[in-house]
């Protein structure tokens, strides 16, 4: 799985983790509070349904992932050869 899934450096805070050119997830750095500690902040999801990762939901961005790249692979498989003629022989 980690040949396919681009990682992509947004800023220097942010990086985006994406899935056949579909951003799938980002990772975000940031400050704890009042303090210099350093956070990590990782999302899945897209627009309204973007989601922190907790422990709780780590099995449903397995699932996306999953899902995203099983039906990239089923669409491959269904879109023409373009190298093949459409014209009579």
């Amino acid at each position: 799985m980690r040949d396919i899934v681009e990682q992509r450096i947004r800023s220097g805070v942010e990086m985006a983790f994406l899935l056949h050119g579909l951003e799938f997830a980002r990772v975000r750095m940031g400050y704890a509070g009042e303090s210099f500690n350093r956070v990590q902040e990782i999302t899945f999801g897209a627009g309204a349904n973007e989601t922190p990762l907790t422990e709780e939901n780590a099995d449903d961005l397995r699932e996306l992932v999953h899902a995203c790249s099983r039906d990239a692979q089923q669409a491959k498989q269904t879109q023409p050869n373009p190298t093949v003629s459409k014209r009579p022989v």
